[in-house]
């Protein structure tokens, strides 16, 4: 699984750059309350009730002597105890592909903003930074709410790398466009505060969810 492979890369150079924290990989969060999350637009006073789960949810956490947050983790702990942890925390929506079928990414973009609105409210975050993937192709996108409660969402260019160059003879391009995403994958998460995001990144109006 591709992105099985990026997200054991991600945990392994993630490791390696900080000794002192740990990262997980946790499938399928429920951060929205069993009757539903009911979001409303104070413009339009349209709403929507949310259910469902995150598909992935990456969480950096700090280690200890004992390791107890990992075990923690990976015992099956709750939407609760995983982000009390979480020292960053990114979320990960799984477009998946469909055999025969061409599937635009963008319009998983739907689904991916209100797992993202989940994660918000759970965290009672007013800026959240996802991504949108089928493995092969990476979106990355920020969620931001302003004090009136209105939700603004941004999206980068998608990202790419062509799996079938990597079994051709030349796969250095292949590795590169592969290492980048990663790369991307670890800012995201937990931007570092060495690199100045206006140079990486400038945020312009795209859509705002109503």
């Amino acid at each position: 699984m591709v992105l099985g492979a990026i997200f054991l890369a991600v945990s392994k150079i993630s490791a390696e750059r900080h000794e002192d924290h740990g990262v997980a990989i946790l499938p399928e969060m429920t951060y929205t309350p069993t009757s539903g999350l009911v979001v409303k637009n104070p413009v339009a006073c349209h709403q929507v009730c949310l259910t469902g789960c995150a598909d992935y949810t990456i969480i950096q956490y700090l280690r200890d002597e004992g390791d107890s947050d990992k075990r923690i983790l990976l015992g099956g702990a709750t939407p609760d105890d995983a982000l009390a942890i979480a020292t960053a925390h990114l979320l990960v929506a799984y477009a998946k592909r469909q055999s025969g079928e061409y599937n635009k990414l963008s319009r998983y973009m739907p689904e991916a903003v209100s797992q993202a609105i989940s994660l918000g409210e759970a965290t009672k975050q007013s800026e959240v930074r996802f991504c949108l993937s089928d493995g092969h192709s990476w979106i990355f996108a920020i969620l931001q709410k302003d004090e009136a409660g209105n939700r603004t969402y941004y999206e980068s260019a998608i990202k790419s790398f062509d799996g079938s160059l990597v079994r051709m003879a030349n796969p250095t391009h292949a590795m590169n466009q592969i290492r980048e995403i990663v790369e991307l994958v670890l800012y995201w998460l937990s931007p570092s505060k060495a690199v100045n995001h206006e140079q990486l990144y400038e945020l312009k109006h795209s859509a705002q969810f109503r």
